[in-house]
């Protein structure tokens, strides 16, 4: 395994949650061992604070990501909030200052960079994703400020693989998505413990033409094959798709035992998911990352029910994570997704936590050092951030670490009855898998 820590300490469920108890009061951000790293300043109200922390984020609130990005916000605003509430950092008021990313083009992502860290004068940028892998790593690491993102990208990983000197201040707060498709056979073998029984050994892989759904498709096909698993169908489309007759087609002549579904836009997985429901094969359909939006559930119906997904950094049922998801339903009347929120409300308590650990806003250099060095680890809602620092993305249980407190996990959900369930890996499972309404 790629930069694998060696940990051979097993964890069982309970043992992992009494590990990431909540800072009560304070800011969901604790050490994996159970001792506080980050607690609230004392509560007080801060009163004609001339100095600010400002924090730059481009979430996309328009085009096809928008609740994705809405959620980003929010999940940005609690933090901040929750924080000044608790009296801000060193003395400083907290702001944020957000500008729309939209469809994501290069071009409008290192313009509103630019805006940011010259016109604004952010110290820092705390961001979500971008499709458009590396654009903006030269840019940001120009600027010399922190630049946190969630791009989930290996493109960006391999771009500071070659160089980490020079990206000392750009890192992404989660794995990438190449253990999407590394991942996927451990999964499968999981579930098939807990009762899939696939007949022939076959899966379907289809994915749209972006850079980061076709490397997670390109990779999961030598992955299942090399677990004996064969791929009579590796189909790619271009996005957006309302129309999937032709490719459902394939798929019912097939009746293969898992359709793998790669395509990161909210209405292809819908209309995906919907149009294969009106005449299901006995196949498990895997949906990647879209499934975790309230939306899809929303918008797909009943149909989403057994539907299976997984995300590289997903929000945790731990006391952390449970803590993050009723501040969140509080604030904004509504539960969070189960994914992207947690790594932006994460994201955001990170680099506070450094500032106030390194006791300086505008001394960068110190701020990341005490970002990805500090110990016992951080905790946030979708788990322990252990920063890697040959290519500045975090570690993955189980695929790098074999320590579930020492790494984010990576998560498979089934909705069932509606509901986001956790079903793999074993030590943060909610629920047992189900095989799907439509076997039956």
């Amino acid at each position: 395994m790629d930069n694998q820590v060696p940990d051979e300490t097993s964890l069982s469920r309970k043992t992992f949650l009494k590990r990431t108890a909540v800072v009560a009061g304070g800011v969901a951000v604790t050490s994996a061992l159970g001792g506080t790293v980050a607690t609230a300043a004392p509560k007080r109200l801060y009163r004609g604070m001339k100095d600010t922390v400002l924090i730059g984020s481009l979430p996309p609130l328009t085009s096809f990501a928008a609740a994705d990005g809405a959620e980003q916000k929010k999940a940005q605003i609690l933090a901040v909030e929750q924080w000044n509430k608790a009296g801000g950092v060193l003395g400083r008021e907290i702001k944020l200052k957000f500008l729309d990313l939209g469809s994501m083009e290069p071009a409008k992502m290192i313009t509103l960079l630019r805006q940011l860290t010259g016109k604004d004068k952010v110290d820092a940028v705390v961001t979500g994703y971008t499709y458009y892998g590396g654009v903006e790593y030269d840019l940001m690491a120009a600027t010399g400020i922190p630049y946190i993102n969630c791009n989930t990208n290996e493109q960006d990983a391999t771009q500071v693989r070659k160089n980490p000197s020079k990206y000392w201040n750009v890192w992404q707060n989660d794995p990438t998505q190449k253990w999407y498709g590394l991942g996927f056979p451990a999964f499968v073998k999981d579930i098939q413990k807990q009762g899939f029984k696939p007949r022939k050994k076959t899966i379907a892989i289809v994915y749209s033409s972006d850079d980061y759904a076709s490397t997670i498709a390109k990779l999961c096909k030598p992955a299942m094959e090399a677990a004996g698993w064969t791929v009579p169908l590796f189909e790619q489309v271009t996005s957006p798709v309302t129309e999937w007759g032709p490719v459902l087609a394939k798929v019912r002549d097939l009746n293969p035992d898992i359709i793998f579904l790669s395509d990161a836009t909210l209405g292809d997985a819908v209309s995906f998911t919907q149009q294969f429901a009106l005449n299901p094969t006995q196949s498990l359909l895997y949906g990647q990352y879209i499934p975790s939006l309230p939306e899809y559930r929303q918008q797909a119906g009943k149909a989403s029910n057994g539907v299976i997904w997984s995300s590289a950094s997903g929000v945790l049922n731990t006391p952390t994570g449970l803590a993050y998801q009723k501040a969140y339903k509080k604030r904004w009347k509504t539960p969070p997704g189960k994914s992207i929120g947690g790594i932006l409300y994460d994201a955001t308590n990170l680099y506070l936590t450094a500032v106030k650990k390194a006791k300086t806003v505008t001394d960068h250099r110190k701020v990341i050092d005490a970002m990805v060095n500090t110990r016992p680890f951080v905790v946030g809602a979708n788990g322990t951030y252990n920063w890697n620092k040959r290519d500045h993305t975090t570690f993955i249980y189980p695929e790098q670490v074999s320590n579930v407190n020492k790494a984010i996990p990576h998560l498979y959900f089934q909705i069932q009855k509606l509901q986001q369930q956790i079903v793999s890996p074993s030590v943060v499972q909610t629920s047992d898998y189900q095989n799907p309404p439509w076997f039956n």
